[in-house]
């Protein structure tokens, strides 16, 4: 008797040039073919999103005059930049290599599909600050024949408690789906407390152990030198002020990925491949960050790291919510003035993986439940 292989879509945003959007997709894509089944990501790009990688797109978004001085010393250092193509170039190959091989144009295509199941997210698939200010239905599973059985794993909508207040909108997309799981608690708690069941699982990078990341970027080129790494989402001073600092004491380089504004690092990243990503982040001695897939690559690989949060940005929820879960919340600083982080003792790694185990058994069980396991 001859069994059918289950297919399985994934609807996420794959397609950013975002080393934590492509790293998310391609290790729920990865966990899921583990589990025996067919899956593959469903390449439609969604406009607002893909749209802000096209060239030119910083004009029509900032407004700014082509032909102005402003406008032509932003052709100089980003159109005609070799570094921002050649991270372009990579990010595309990474795509193509990892998560799609046919990309749907139109969205008639979809009612065509032959999956049985598709699965949404991970990533801020319902955050609608990032879909043009607007719910994209495309995320909620509008677009797909209604006998396909639809879940979502580990969405995120940004700040729950901010952007959803009492939304009944929202509500009635997410009765598309079959089964609800969540990033946040906060989403989880508004779910529930507005009748729906949903919970809690892990950001779908945290589904692969160190071991499994470190066969990921194992064609890569492997660093002698002992570095702290800094990697931001915004500028942080206090970041510059506790890097200078430890790297001093400890003899170590400064390395930094993308800086957002000054940089103090020794040596400046800024086309790194998502192998690459990966593996500085594998050999650094020290991280400090302000992103959530900085502090969730920091825990994968078992590093000493540290938190810098500015307490007015939206989206500190999610590093809050992942670092209290392991009992790591002592590595997060809300300091605005540079105050180091007091700590006396080295990150316990043997409980933190003991629990992060627990927790990924706990979400790969939930995908087994609704999708299945051969």
């Amino acid at each position: 008797m001859v069994v059918k292989m289950i297919k399985v879509g994934i609807v996420t945003i794959h397609m950013a040039y975002n080393y934590g959007a492509v790293l998310q997709a391609y290790a729920l894509k990865h966990t899921i073919r583990k589990l025996g089944n067919i899956c593959e990501i469903i390449d439609y790009r969604v406009e607002s999103i893909y749209g802000c990688y096209y060239p030119f797109a910083d004009f029509y978004l900032s407004g700014l005059n082509l032909f102005s001085i402003t406008g032509l010393r932003y052709i100089k250092y980003n159109l005609l930049s070799k570094i921002r193509w050649d991270k372009t170039a990579k990010f595309e190959h990474f795509i193509k290599k990892e998560l799609s091989k046919n990309r749907i144009h139109n969205l008639k295509e979809l009612k065509d599909i032959d999956y049985d199941i598709v699965v949404y997210g991970s990533d801020q698939i319902w955050n609608r600050s990032i879909t043009g200010g607007e719910f994209e239905p495309f995320y909620f599973g509008k677009e797909i024949p209604h006998e396909v059985k639809k879940i979502s794993y580990a969405a995120s909508c940004g700040n729950a408690n901010e952007d959803l207040k009492d939304d009944s909108y929202f509500l009635e997309l997410v009765d598309e789906f079959d089964s609800i799981s969540v990033r946040e608690y906060e989403l989880k708690d508004y779910l529930v407390s507005a009748g729906k069941k949903a919970e809690v699982v892990l950001d779908p990078t945290l589904l692969l152990d160190k071991n499994e990341w470190i066969d990921f970027i194992k064609k890569t080129n492997r660093r002698s030198e002992k570095y702290l790494l800094i990697y931001t989402i915004y500028d942080s001073p206090s970041i510059r002020q506790r890097a200078k600092k430890i790297a001093k004491e400890n003899g170590l380089k400064i390395y930094e990925i993308d800086p957002n504004g000054e940089t103090c690092a020794d040596k400046v990243f800024n086309n790194l491949s998502p192998y690459e990503f990966v593996e500085v982040f594998s050999n650094a001695m020290y991280v400090l960050t302000n992103t959530f897939h900085g502090t969730c690559f920091s825990v994968i690989m078992n590093k000493e790291f540290e938190v810098y949060l500015d307490k007015h940005k939206r989206n500190n929820s999610r590093i809050v919510n992942f670092l209290t879960t392991i009992d790591l919340g002592n590595r997060i600083s809300f300091s605005e003035n540079g105050n180091e982080i007091k700590m006396k003792e080295k990150i316990d790694y043997m409980r933190v993986n003991l629990q992060l185990t627990s927790l990924r058994k706990k979400s790969i069980e939930y995908l087994e439940h609704n999708i299945g396991v051969k």
